[in-house]
């Protein structure tokens, strides 16, 4: 909330206040700006000096009107794909204006985020409860029809060996068989669940990036199934120092990218391998690709080209974001009617000065 008077000497508040501040003249000229102005500029790639420039021509005419009338005046402004919400306010003496800009695009991501990580969070609460109901049951399962299995083999020593009792056996040690495979399969979706949603992994630690994968791929299989061959190259690649549920966000949001990007049948092919002191994992299809014009967009908030009620735009932004707190980086390219995202991961985090 921005107070309804702000004095001149309000230096101490400029500095700590954690939105964009800018102290203009009567003609709409820079004349101060706080440290949160400066890190917005710098995130826009846009001077101070080139401030007057950037902003919407309309801002120096609102400057005057709320210099006469003291009154707060605000407006939208959109720039490059980003969106800010600008308010003019006066100063006492109605000599100076202060411009306050609010970035609502980085707003909508930070909710996003945060809305995502409260998913995370649930889903890693419902899967931890599903792993501890199902487990019992499905460990009781897998031991009784261990125990049968080897009854059935003890059964088998004591008839003959081509009586019709022995048949039988056999069928039914067919079946323990399959059933012993059901129940593996279960324990494995059970114990992918629970790795790709981890609640225990605020902080950073060594992980096994290629467990990672596995999981996500095991979660996103509904999407794949029939119609989507995965293709899997997997290098000798050392433990990661990350944050894997962060990770397996990544993972999940491009691999469902992928499969989306394919009409009908294809191949996405996940690639690891060790570059350094860096681990690069590549994630590719063979699906309807991206348009060059559009390559240098995919990571901005906001842009999307599904259409309208498919998807918001900020998927591969936040992944953007994820890579960036891992200290690493992330790429794309497309031709050919292939699609490439690649991300490089450094093996350990350098010490932020």
């Amino acid at each position: 909330m921005i107070a309804k008077s702000i004095p001149d000497n309000s230096s101490e508040i400029c500095e700590i206040l954690p939105i964009a501040m800018v102290k203009l003249n009567k003609r709409g000229e820079v004349l101060s700006l706080n440290p949160a102005s400066y890190a917005l500029l710098d995130s826009m790639k846009v001077t101070p000096e080139a401030l007057p420039q950037t902003l919407p021509p309309r801002y120096r005419s609102l400057v005057r009107q709320t210099l006469r009338e003291g009154k707060i005046e605000e407006t939208d402004w959109a720039w490059d794909h980003r969106s800010f919400h600008l308010i003019f306010q006066s100063s006492p003496d109605r000599l100076f204006a202060y411009l306050f800009v609010v970035d609502l695009t980085a707003q909508e991501e930070a909710n996003a985020q945060l809305i995502q990580s409260e998913k995370m969070a649930s889903l890693g609460l419902l899967t931890a409860g599903l792993a501890h109901e199902i487990n019992t049951p499905l460990g009781a399962i897998h031991s009784n029809n261990d125990t049968i299995s080897r009854c059935i083999e003890k059964i088998r020593a004591l008839l003959e060996p081509e009586g019709p009792a022995t048949h039988l056996l056999g069928i039914l040690g067919e079946v323990c068989q399959n059933t012993s495979h059901a129940t593996e399969r279960l324990m494995n979706i059970v114990g992918s669940l629970k790795n790709f949603a981890r609640l225990d992994e605020a902080e950073l630690k060594k992980a096994d990036i290629h467990e990672g994968l596995e999981s996500t791929l095991t979660i996103v299989q509904h999407k794949l199934r029939g119609r989507i061959e995965v293709k899997k190259k997997y290098g000798r690649i050392p433990p990661v120092e990350c944050y894997p549920n962060r990770l397996n966000q990544v993972f999940m949001n491009l691999m469902v990218n992928a499969a989306q990007a394919i009409p009908e049948r294809g191949t996405i092919t996940i690639e690891t391998s060790r570059r350094g002191d860096s681990v690069r994992i590549a994630i590719s299809d063979d699906g309807v690709g991206i348009p060059s014009e559009n390559l240098s967009r995919v990571f901005d908030p906001g842009f999307t080209t599904k259409g309208v009620g498919v998807g918001t735009g900020l998927g591969l932004s936040i992944c953007y974001k994820i890579i960036q707190q891992h200290q690493g980086k992330i790429g794309v390219e497309s031709h050919d009617h292939k699609t490439t995202f690649t991300i490089d991961l450094p093996i350990a985090h350098k010490e932020r000065r």
